[in-house]
């Protein structure tokens, strides 16, 4: 089985429900959402999972009482992941219909330990803008590049269960940097495939976005 993670935190119905339906929408492998609500507030997006997700046996929902921040909601939905693979999806994004099942089929194939993958960036409203170039494929090759920066996109990370055992690390702005030098230090395999396996939503409002800057200079000191 895979244990498809996602964390949700103040996302407007109109993008997380499309997140989700992509989801549930796959094609190929089981598998188990496991959907973390980190945002005790967000009242309208806990109201429309319990009428719409809980009668889902493939659904698993788990709240936080307080807000826990995205390192600890996702180390909170490895431990209850039953899968022997996870994967990781935002909580606005769309996957692509044969998300899980290409990139099982490359991991396989490619005898890695996890996988990320190019993307289509969208605008807010879920616009094409661009479709991002190829990433580094090998082992050899993400190791390298990682001695200067990230080079597997955190929305698309597809891997063995052991990989996300090891946990996220609350380092700001850059806890899949550490995550990806971290697996690679222990002897893991990284890779990209060269498939499109989701479109990425691109707001002002991002954090990533928002705060480009700053997330450089945490790299730097990793």
């Amino acid at each position: 089985m895979i244990s498809v993670i996602m964390s949700a935190y103040q996302e407007d119905l109109s993008v997380f429900v499309p997140a989700v339906t992509s989801i549930l929408d796959q094609k190929g492998p089981s598998f188990e959402l496991i959907l973390v609500l980190d945002d005790p507030e967000n009242t309208e997006l806990a109201s429309w999972v319990d009428e719409n997700l809980l009668s889902d046996d493939r659904v698993r929902v788990l709240r936080n009482k307080n807000n826990l921040g995205l390192a600890r909601s996702l180390n909170r939905a490895i431990e209850n992941a039953s899968g022997d693979f996870l994967c990781r999806m935002d909580a606005d994004d769309i996957a692509e219909p044969h998300r899980l099942e290409k990139q099982l089929s490359y991991l396989r194939e490619h005898e890695l330990d996890l996988v990320g993958s190019r993307v289509n960036v969208v605008d807010a409203e879920g616009e094409f803008l661009y479709m991002t170039p190829q990433p580094p494929c090998t082992p050899e090759k993400v190791a390298k590049v990682l001695k200067w920066n990230n080079c597997l996109a955190h929305p698309t990370w597809f891997g063995r269960k052991e990989v996300f055992a090891q946990g996220y690390r609350e380092i700001p702005l850059c806890e899949d940097y550490d995550f990806q030098i971290r697996a690679v230090l222990k002897g893991f395999k990284l890779g990209n495939c060269e498939d499109v396996t989701l479109s990425y939503r691109l707001s002002d409002e991002g954090l990533s976005r928002s705060s480009l800057y700053k997330q450089y200079l945490y790299q730097r000191c990793l």
